[in-house]
Order: structure tokens, then sequence, then C-alpha cells
């Protein structure tokens, strides 16, 4: 897919978060650690500093520090990215080998220990107490979500809502974490700033079930096959659901023990079962609501809040075509009766 279009306001936003993030790898005093950070931050698409600048817009003063939160946050991500390859053993991060298969675990998992200080240390230095002490909770849900997740690896009894609690707590934390911190630093109104959060939120879920949605089974380059290693996204549970009493043993058999060469049947009995168009219709209803929290916002705002609110609904058309050309991919596999794991 093609990168999502910035504003000169937005470029310039996210040039002076990546100069402070360059200037935390140079006082690393390694020039082989800074290398190895610079190598994984680059190529993100800095989706959480631009929440962060983009909600501040709904509120009505400016604040001086935004972009050092919008640092601190990105931080913070990066951090759970060298910690999650680890948990995962990813393979692959950003169309490159992930850390820890370059440098093994130890570096990947110091890397990250690394980040998460630096970034704690800003949230401490730079913003209030009581949205440092946010930033801390929204640390420990994704902590506590990534121990949950890992409890319910190649465990066929998980429900829906279960699985929704442990990326609510993951991923959707740190969305609403950056849409409040944009929100909290601009603007006094408790309905503007619950109404941003909860776009922070929804849109973090409806990512995270897409996100899940492309690495399930590999199908596109670069992306990791979850469920090989035990991994059961949104798709896999509603089929587990669904499934008949003919067809379930089967399901079940597969998902325990998959191998690239089930792919194909597993897919045929998605399909049958209509897995896909019902989690498309889950991720669209969570970008639903989530332009409903933004549209319901009061006041002028400040003077990008129409910027800001057009990129916030470019990021969800973005998740939007992102499921369905994924979802294409899974079907034009089958038709084809062929398919190639990344």
């Amino acid at each position: 897919m093609k990168p999502l279009t910035r504003s000169p306001w937005q470029q310039s936003f996210l040039e002076q978060v990546d100069t402070i993030i360059e200037e935390v790898f140079e006082n690393t005093g390694s020039a082989d650690f800074k290398d190895i950070l610079l190598s994984h931050h680059r190529g993100g698409k800095r989706l959480r500093p631009l929440v962060i600048a983009c909600c501040a817009q709904f509120g009505e003063k400016e604040s001086s520090n935004l972009h050092l939160a919008a640092t601190a946050v990105e931080l913070l991500h990066l951090a759970s990215l060298f910690h999650d390859d680890v948990l995962d053993d990813t393979d692959s991060r950003r169309f490159q080998l992930a850390a820890q298969k370059q440098e093994g675990n130890l570096t990947s998992i110091l890397s990250g220990d690394y980040l998460l200080t630096e970034a704690i240390r800003m949230m401490v230095s730079h913003m209030s107490s009581d949205l440092a002490l946010d930033g801390l909770t929204t640390i420990k849900k994704m902590i506590k979500s990534e121990i949950y997740s890992h409890k319910w690896l190649y465990r066929l009894e998980i429900t829906k809502k279960e699985f929704l609690q442990i990326i609510d707590e993951k991923t959707a934390s740190l969305f609403a974490f950056a849409a409040h911190l944009g929100i909290r630093m601009t603007a006094t109104s408790a309905g503007t700033i619950d109404r941003v959060t909860a776009f922070g939120r929804n849109l973090g879920m409806a990512y995270q079930i897409a996100d899940d949605l492309e690495d399930m089974l590999g199908i596109v380059d670069g992306s990791d096959i979850d469920l090989a290693h035990g991994y059961l996204s949104l798709p896999i549970i509603e089929l587990l659901q669904l499934a008949n009493a003919d067809s379930k043993p089967r399901v079940r058999d597969i998902v325990m023990n998959y191998k690239p060469e089930y792919a194909e049947e597993l897919i045929g009995l998605m399909k049958s079962y209509s897995i896909f168009p019902i989690t498309f219709s889950q991720i669209k209803s969570y970008l639903d609501q989530a332009m409903s929290d933004l549209h319901g916002v009061k006041g002028t705002g400040l003077l990008h809040k129409q910027d800001a609110l057009e990129y916030l609904g470019s990021i969800c058309g973005y998740v939007e075509k992102k499921t369905e050309e994924v979802i294409t991919r899974y079907e034009d596999a089958l038709s084809r009766k062929s398919y190639a794991i990344a």
C-alpha cells in the first residue's frame, strides 16, 4: 500500500521527534548499539507520534512539550518491538531480519530495556505527574497482556472476549495513551478528552485485528506466521466457535499442528464459514466508532484541527484498505489452488 500523505506541519513535527530519538541513540556510547537501534527505527510509519500531534489539535491551547511526549511514546513502542521479537521468535521486522535473529536474544532484550528506560525518563522529565503515571499504567497493561497472551498459546478454548482483552491492553492501550496525551496537553474539557481517548482505543483495536489477520499465515511478504507459533488470532477463534461437529475436529487438528501445506485447506474452511467478512465487519465497527468519537468533539480546536481530522481519518482508511487487500490475497490464494508462504 502507498504510504499515508503527511502535511508540512506533520512532517515537521516528525522531524523534531526523529531528531530527539537519534540523539537518544547517539548517547548510547556504542556505535554498534546505535546502529542496531537506528536500523530498527527506520521504516516505521510513526503513527503514534502523529496520533499525538493530530489529537492535540482538538484542544484549545498550544503545548511546547508535545514533540517530547511523542518521542517518549515512540521509544516505548520501539522497545515493545524489540521485546516482542524475542517473545514471538520473530524472523523479520520492517522488511529486515529482526534484532534477535541478527544479534541474539540478549542484545534484543537489552535494547528494548534501554529504550523503555529512556521512554520512562522522558515521561517523568517532560510530562505532568498524572500523565507520567498514565504512561506507567499503560506500560503495566502492555506487560500484563504479553503474559496473558503467552498463557493462551495453543489454547483452543480461548474466547473472543479473552482475545479482545489481550489486544485492548496491548496495542489499543498504547494508541489510547497517545491520543490521551495529545488531547490532555491542549484541552481541559473532560468530554473532549474522553472522546479523543476513545478514538485512540478503537483505532488500536482495529489496527491489531488487521495486523493479526495479515500475520496469521504469512500471506504478505515479510509478515510472520503466527499460527505456527500457537498464536490464535480473531479469525481462528471465530472459526473454532462456528465450525460444525463434522469440521470442528479437523479445524482443531490444523490449528494445533499447523504446517504450511495446511494453508489452502484452512483458508477454504474460513471461506465456507464466512470468517473473512466477519473479521472485516469487526474491524470496520471499531474504525467507524473511532471516527464517530472524533466527529463528536465540540469546539473550534487549534489551527490544524481540520487537517488533523482528515489525517486521522486516513489512518482509519488505511487500516480498512489494508484489511480488504489481505482478505483478497487469502481468497486469491484459494482460487489459484496455490499458496506461497512468505
